[in-house]
């Protein structure tokens, strides 16, 4: 007795790739949300880790009065948005600041939210690039798993 081939192999083979891609693409639409709380001379956390090639969803959430600001200077990254809220209130003061790769502009009693890829595992610092100012931290960049 000869035994009958199923047309179903190649739909199994069909199915697991499909669902391959949908891991696969499950994994790149992961995004790490990070909020950081800014007042007067302080962020919190200071500290940050998120993972290099996957996308950060970062919020500065500016309780203060006056308007603060977020920048790193040197940052590998892939893709950047957002980062500047209600312009017309922004500080005049800009000099400096063209040389950060990332920046988000809080005003007072605001928030503002910048997406960003980091490519490269690594320690970045930010800080406050407004003069006077003094808020400090640090951005982990760690391998993705």
């Amino acid at each position: 007795m000869q035994k009958r081939r199923s047309g179903w192999q190649p739909l199994r083979v069909m199915l697991v790739l499909v669902m391959l891609g949908l891991t696969a693409c499950s994994r790149a639409d992961t995004v790490t949300e990070v909020v950081i709380v800014v007042n007067e001379a302080a962020y919190a956390p200071v500290l940050l880790e998120v993972p290099a090639g996957e996308a950060v969803k970062l919020t500065l959430n500016n309780t203060d009065v006056r308007e603060h600001q977020l920048g790193i200077r040197e940052i590998a990254l892939m893709t950047t948005s957002g980062g500047m809220h209600n312009m017309a209130g922004m500080s005049d003061d800009m000099a400096g600041m063209d040389d950060l790769q990332l920046h988000i502009v809080a005003g007072a009693n605001a928030q503002t939210v910048l997406a960003f890829t980091p490519t490269k595992p690594d320690q970045y610092e930010f800080f406050c690039p407004l003069p006077g100012h003094t808020e400090r931290g640090t951005l982990v960049v760690k391998q993705s798993s």
